[in-house]
């Protein structure tokens, strides 16, 4: 065993502590003490250089340092681009181009792609998309920029789109199902509000959650299906449903599968848990990384006594915490996930917190973003530049006539 010194900065006015020795020679005296005070000192960071065998948190990685708040960042744009997207169903995210930090959204009122420059603060791009011949695209869903180029989830294919809003390439999920003789014609992939595209940008990969429509104690996955954007290769990841999620006898959407396909990893998670699952692809192993919130219980369940209103909506997350998708934030090498606090509210009306997490699965740091329900920052987009984190403004007084807000984290 390796022994090591710590030295701990002393008192700054440590000359002036008191001393505890009669007065004879006060010069002499006062010079003992100090050595005194000072071998007491080394000591002390010695023993505590030593006592290493305490366990330390598994899921933190450090002190939280609070991260300085932006209320306002504006960006001014023209009547032609929308200034909220949060209304959509495809979300906006972040990517980088020509050396600018990019927004990307997809505009279902004008069924177009907008690029926003964030760096320098002004649209960039709108890419007009058509919905019918060789080039049609419909029902966007999700999106992401790889290899100069635009990848669309829709409700049949994964479109590549070029800079002209044609279609590059196309991968139907119906030819995958009967080229590969799966049997699973009872299964379907699904979006909503609490499960987005999980994507890897870098790889260009895609994450599609695959269901059984028939449930059984909830609602579960079968599988995730890993699709390459380059040659729309088809990997299958069979997932092991969290045995505490198996318990309730109706979780509705806290049970869906959250997808985050990243290397030669898959990330996935719940809404109904603060637990992150991290599958390797090439051992097939899995392991568990607990992320505890402040705000939401571990596991966000719903009680034994459900409304039937709660029921038909599909949606116990209503007055309950949960758990956000995973999302990989590549420019500053982490992970986020937005915790959703319980509330009496719809989800759009929640207040949130965002979570930190580092490359190892460790929290670097949760951070609430106080009074978002008050100033309507939507918990559903995340948006990273070089030195700040952004959540869309889904209006109040910071939207005037021709810009789109953020409220920001800054790093």
């Amino acid at each position: 065993m390796s022994l090591h010194f710590f030295l701990f900065p002393l008192p700054l006015h440590w000359e002036s502590l008191p001393l505890h020795y009669s007065i004879i020679n006060q010069n002499q005296t006062i010079m003992k003490t100090r050595k005194v005070i000072l071998g007491v000192w080394i000591c002390t960071g010695i023993l505590c250089a030593c006592g290493g065998g305490q366990k330390q948190s598994t899921n933190n990685e450090g002190s939280k340092k609070e991260l300085e708040r932006i209320e306002y960042f504006s960006v001014d744009v023209t009547e032609d681009y929308a200034q909220i997207y949060e209304n959509s169903s495809c979300r906006a995210v972040s990517a980088k181009i020509d050396g600018a930090d990019c927004m990307l959204a997809y505009s279902d009122k004008l069924h177009c792609i907008d690029v926003i420059d964030l760096t320098n603060k002004r649209p960039l791009k709108q890419i007009q998309l058509v919905k019918e011949g060789p080039h049609g695209v419909l029902g966007v869903e999700g999106i992401f920029f790889y290899d100069n180029t635009f990848v669309l989830k829709g409700n049949v294919y994964l479109y590549r789109v070029d800079w002209d809003g044609h279609v590059v390439s196309k991968w139907n999920f119906n030819d995958y199902i009967s080229g590969f003789g799966l049997r699973f014609p009872d299964q379907h992939a699904i979006f909503n509000m609490y499960t987005y595209l999980g994507f890897d940008a870098e790889e260009g990969l895609v994450a599609l959650p695959v269901y059984k429509y028939k449930k059984e104690n909830g609602q579960y996955p079968a599988k995730v299906v890993i699709v390459s954007c380059k040659d729309w290769r088809v990997e299958e990841v069979e997932i092991a449903y969290p045995e505490e999620l198996k318990k309730p006898e109706w979780l509705g959407n806290l049970g869906l599968v959250q997808a985050l396909p990243h290397g030669q990893k898959l990330i996935y998670n719940f809404p109904a848990s603060a637990n992150i699952y991290v599958y390797d692809r090439l051992t097939q192993e899995t392991r568990t990384c607990t992320i505890e919130s402040e705000y939401v219980e571990p596991f966000s369940l719903p009680g034994q006594d459900m409304s039937g209103v709660g029921r038909g909506m599909g949606d116990t997350g209503l007055n309950k915490g949960l758990y956000m998708p995973i999302r990989y934030d590549a420019l500053h090498k982490a992970f986020w996930r937005i915790q959703v606090k319980p509330s009496e509210r719809g989800i759009f009306e929640r207040d949130f917190t965002v979570s930190r997490i580092s490359p190892d699965f460790k929290l670097i740091g949760e951070y609430d973003i106080p009074d978002a329900k008050k100033k309507s920052v939507s918990c559903f987009s995340i948006l990273f530049t070089e030195d700040t984190v952004l959540f869309p403004y889904m209006g109040g007084e910071y939207i005037g006539e021709n810009n789109m807000a953020f409220y920001g984290l800054k790093l």
